[in-house]
């Protein structure tokens, strides 16, 4: 199965990006690269490749891509990667979908803190599902799970939260036998699971804190900020859970390696703003139009820039790099079927197939870059 050609956008955030720099304001060295290699993506700066055709004489010389992954037109192929390579390792049960969301007080010291609060977001999170998951109470078994760190809303607007992907049920701790979910309708009831996050949270802020690693003014007013966390009560809630693991392998490529705005939502741009689509949560998810200046859709933008190296991808629980190898075929003998993935997005999609004989496929021959920079966080407005 190979991709057809996706509608090729008018609009693209380098577009907004070229009108942006113009004016550029002081920005990091971190958000000054992104920028520039979001421009310079797919254009000649960054050099070309050729594919040729495994059947006849047709080739196609195509311009290079970035591969950053805050760039709109490069995350296709690396999410269909890394989804195959989680289609081997699904259970044949339904699987759970949780979102925990960061408390909205502690969004700017988040947004300052980045790779410290969501580091400490993970922790919660992951010691949240894990400890409930053994209890007897609600399951009494070891859960496997995979989290993904998303930091926007539909208007790209920072609300850091983490979606939880997680099999209905838990290997026993004996080792020998599947524990399924006691509740058919429930598998961990989002209210504990909530208590539990938001103490969790508190704790390790309150520790990041008095360990000198998270700034913030006095303790005074920390704690307080902390206090009116406690306040919240929908800081985790539930989604409809998967089919099973086709539904799974399709999040998995649509949604985990997701930016903050895709391309095609984008609908408007003039000298002086942009117009986007989307989808309003407060109206029953409908579809609306947010117009912003120029300058304001950009600053949101460079939001959700995360620090350099960080993973946002993250597997725990029989599923973790640790206990994956030695765990995992213990619970596929147990459950003793075979997965198939049916829908599948997968990394095939993307080899072009040949537009000539229709027969061969695009194969990559030749790859040219050119002499890498000094300056590697230059920009190139010509469009």
């Amino acid at each position: 199965m190979h991709r057809k050609p996706l509608f090729n956008p008018s609009l693209e955030v380098s577009d907004v990006f070229r009108k942006f720099v113009l004016s550029l304001p002081r920005l990091s060295r971190d958000k000054r690269r992104i920028v520039s290699a979001i421009l310079n993506c797919r254009s000649a700066s960054l050099g070309y490749h050729v594919r040729k055709c495994s059947e006849c004489s047709h080739s196609e010389q195509s311009y290079n891509s970035c591969r950053n992954r805050h760039c709109p037109k490069c995350q296709g192929s690396v999410a269909a990667k890394w989804g195959e390579a989680r289609a081997s390792e699904l259970l044949p049960t339904s699987y759970i979908h949780t979102v925990f969301t960061l408390p909205s007080e502690l969004r700017t010291v988040s947004y300052h803190n980045k790779r410290v609060v969501f580091d400490i977001l993970f922790r919660a999170v992951s010691e949240t599902m894990l400890e409930i998951g053994r209890d007897k109470r609600h399951l009494g078994g070891e859960l496997g799970f995979f989290a993904v760190l998303h930091t926007w809303n539909q208007k790209l607007e920072f609300h850091p939260h983490i979606h939880v992907v997680c099999p209905a049920g838990g290997l026993a701790p004996c080792g020998t036998h599947w524990v399924s979910s006691k509740n058919d309708k429930v598998f961990l009831p989002v209210r504990v699971l909530s208590s539990l996050y938001l103490k969790k949270l508190v704790y390790y802020l309150r520790k990041a804190y008095r360990d000198g690693k998270l700034p913030f003014g006095t303790s005074g007013n920390f704690s307080k900020l902390l206090a009116e966390c406690w306040n919240k009560k929908a800081v985790v809630y539930s989604k409809r859970p998967f089919g099973g693991p086709s539904q799974v392998v399709k999040y998995l490529a649509n949604y985990t390696h997701r930016i903050a705005i895709s391309n095609h939502r984008l609908q408007k741009l003039t000298d002086t703003h942009v117009s986007f689509r989307f989808r309003d949560s407060r109206k029953n998810n409908k579809r609306n139009t947010l117009t912003l200046p120029i300058q304001s859709f950009s600053e949101r933008f460079l939001m959700h820039i995360l620090p350099k190296g960080f993973t946002r991808i993250r597997h725990f629980g029989f599923y973790a790099n640790s206990n994956k190898k030695r765990l995992l075929p213990i619970i596929q003998q147990i459950l003793k079927k075979v997965v198939t993935i049916t829908h599948s997005l997968t990394i095939t999609q993307f080899v072009p197939r040949c537009p000539v004989c229709s027969k061969g496929v695009l194969l990559l021959e030749t790859v040219w870059k050119p002499p890498r920079l000094h300056n590697t966080a230059s920009y190139n407005v010509a469009a």
